[in-house]
């Protein structure tokens, strides 16, 4: 063996230990890729190669390579060669019995890689790497411009050697990333979960087997003013006695039996214990949940809890309150009670007052027919004598019909008055069965009680100089009402307008009647509108006019005597009754309110009759 071969050898050596060199500090480096990049720069220097580049093609292993002295304009750079992409990749993929490949004019060379033609090498020759036996990952190659002379046996030998070396570089590289890539997926995972933890609103604890505590949140933290690195490895700051007893008896038995468990239990605030104030605990509801852990063994117990503290403090100011409210509502009760005893002496007192006032009305309007009764009765009597006398003196005809005549007049004088006291006990009985009525005939139609009363009316002939127009703009008109008291009260306040009108002379009389919705306090309501041009009411008389047995019919110069004895001031009385009975309402506008511009007359009254559709919607407010 020459000095040249000797030479060659010991270079082949040197290179193996060096690379072997390389490879331990691979082992113990943090960056493992830069020094892979560096035993690859290392080991074409060695083969006095001009360039070099790794490749990995599994799946396993991840895609990856390296390259040494090809530019960065080069095609390979940031590409993966691919098994199938020929060159020597393709051949040693295919041909896997072969140790090495050499492939001479190589980028003339029909398996020549495409990616690598454009470099113009002329001699290239490779080995495949391996992690496992027969699992072929990807190739170890090198590339020459300029190399005439075939691979030699030292190269041979020293890919042999290397090959293993770049194999055990590759993985480590490879896993030295992946343990990278988990631990920071382990700490992504780790800031996460408690990012997650600390964001709940409940309390979350874990503690060991022996109740100390490993974790607790941020809502622990807050509730009991501790925070975790104080109370890590500590127990529960519980408040002392059997409340902890219970606590430590539930843990034992979710630890034993591998149950779930939910109990409430008091703790200590750090500002108690530290102050020495007066206990005032947070009352935590805690469920108890076993961790297991691969092994199917108990290692923790995970603790969920909520701070209902200032529920039971809301609660108990609840039921204080519930206490005071219920004393207040028997003291409300109690004056109920006494306001319902003053309510019914009020009324008893109402009822002889009513009474009082009716009897002296009731006097005044019977009193005087009969005082005129009386009257007629003794000029009656000395008439009769006068007559007697007529038998027995000689009396002349004239004097003898006078006489007749005075007679005839004193008894149509108690006729008529006999038929006013007729008229006031019956208006007086209909107002007392009024006031007593409580029963509706349900869905009355307003529009047909108007309709059928100005028919009725229209009948009587003193009403033929009137005329009554009636115009409804309406869409809904049925109440719960009785049919025949609302046609009195209509027809009572026509014989009103008639009157007021035949008062007014020179006039052509005209009664006008409407019917209209509107709401009011978000209830449905109906109202009439009875509007007349007659002679009108004083304004100092309109609050009277409701009022029993008020008339101001005798104040009006031309009233005519002959109405008082149908009309003695009960049928506006009444008709207010029967409205209240119906839970409406009468009122009366005088000058009269035109029904079409809402603007007041020359002259006139309007009577106006509002009446709910809803009854007992009224009746649930007024309670």
């Amino acid at each position: 063996m020459d000095s040249k071969q000797n030479n060659n050898i010991d270079f082949y050596t040197e290179s193996i230990k060096k690379i072997q060199q390389i490879l331990r500090k691979l082992l113990e480096t943090s960056q493992p890729d830069l020094i892979l990049e560096k035993t690859l720069e290392e080991s074409a220097y060695y083969f006095k190669a001009d360039a070099a580049a790794i490749v990995l093609w599994d799946n396993e292993i991840g895609f990856f390579n390296t390259t040494y002295n090809i530019s960065d304009e080069s095609s390979i750079k940031g590409s993966i060669l691919k098994p199938y992409d020929q060159g020597l990749d393709n051949r040693l993929y295919r041909e896997r019995n072969r140790k090495y490949i050499a492939l001479s004019n190589y980028s003339k060379n029909m398996d020549a890689s495409k990616i690598m033609k454009p470099l113009g090498f002329n001699y290239a020759f490779g080995i495949p790497i391996y992690i496992k036996d027969e699992q072929m990952v990807g190739s170890l190659c090198f590339y020459y411009l300029k190399r005439t002379e075939k691979i030699s046996e030292d190269e041979i030998t020293l890919l042999e050697e290397i090959g293993p070396i770049f194999s055990i570089a590759i993985l480590h590289a490879r896993l030295y990333k992946d343990i990278i890539q988990l631990k920071a997926k382990e700490n992504k995972t780790n800031n996460f979960l408690n990012l997650l933890l600390n964001s709940s609103p409940d309390i979350i604890i874990n503690v060991d087997l022996t109740g100390k505590v490993i974790f607790w949140n941020k809502a622990a933290e807050n509730s009991i003013k501790i925070k975790l690195k104080e109370i890590k490895n500590k127990k529960l700051p519980l408040v002392p006695g059997r409340n902890e007893e219970n606590f430590y008896e539930l843990l034992t038995e979710v630890r034993n039996k591998e149950i779930i468990a939910e109990k409430n239990f008091l703790f200590q605030t750090k500002n108690e214990k530290k102050k020495k104030e007066k206990p005032n605990p947070r009352t935590i509801n805690l469920s108890f949940v076993p961790v297991i852990n691969e092994s199917g063994k108990i290692d923790s117990i995970l603790i969920t809890g909520k701070d209902i503290s200032e529920e039971e403090h809301l609660q108990k100011k609840i039921y204080e309150y519930h206490l005071a409210l219920r004393n207040k509502d028997e003291e409300i009760l109690s004056s109920q009670e006494k306001i319902r005893g003053f309510q019914e002496d009020l009324k008893t007192a109402q009822k002889f007052a009513i009474i009082g006032q009716i009897s002296t009305l009731l006097s005044h309007q019977i009193n005087n027919p009969l005082m005129s009764i009386i009257s007629a009765l003794s000029v009656l009597d000395d008439d009769c004598e006068d007559i007697f006398k007529f038998r027995h003196k000689n009396f002349s005809e004239k004097e003898f019909a006078e006489a007749k005549n005075s007679i005839k007049n004193q008894i149509n004088e108690i006729v008529r008055e006999g038929k006013r006291i007729k008229t006031v006990l019956k208006d007086l009985r209909q107002f007392s069965e009024i006031t007593q009525e409580k029963h509706f005939r349900k869905n009355t139609d307003l529009v047909e009680v108007v309709s059928q009363t100005i028919k009725e009316i229209k009948t009587q002939k003193k009403y033929i100089d009137v005329k009554i127009k009636f115009s409804k703009n309406i869409n809904r008109a049925k109440i719960y009402g009785n049919f025949s008291q609302l046609k009195y009260v209509i027809q009572n306040i026509i014989e009103n307008a008639y009157l007021s009108i035949k008062l007014k002379k020179g006039i052509k009389g005209l009664i006008q009647i409407s019917l209209e919705n509107f709401v009011y306090h978000e209830n449905n309501y109906i109202r009439i509108l009875i509007n007349d041009n007659g002679i009108g009411i004083e304004s100092d008389e309109l609050d009277n006019i409701f009022d029993p047995f008020y008339s101001n019919w005798s104040n009006i110069k031309q009233y005519n005597f002959e109405l008082e004895k149908y009309h003695i001031g009960l049928s506006l009385s009444i008709a207010n009754t029967i409205m209240l009975n119906h839970y409406g309402r009468i009122l009366c506008k005088s000058p009269a309110i035109n029904i079409k511009t809402n603007e007041k007359e020359d002259s006139g009254s309007t009577f106006i009759l509002e009446f709910p559709e809803n009854i007992e919607q009224i009746k649930k407010e007024e309670r």
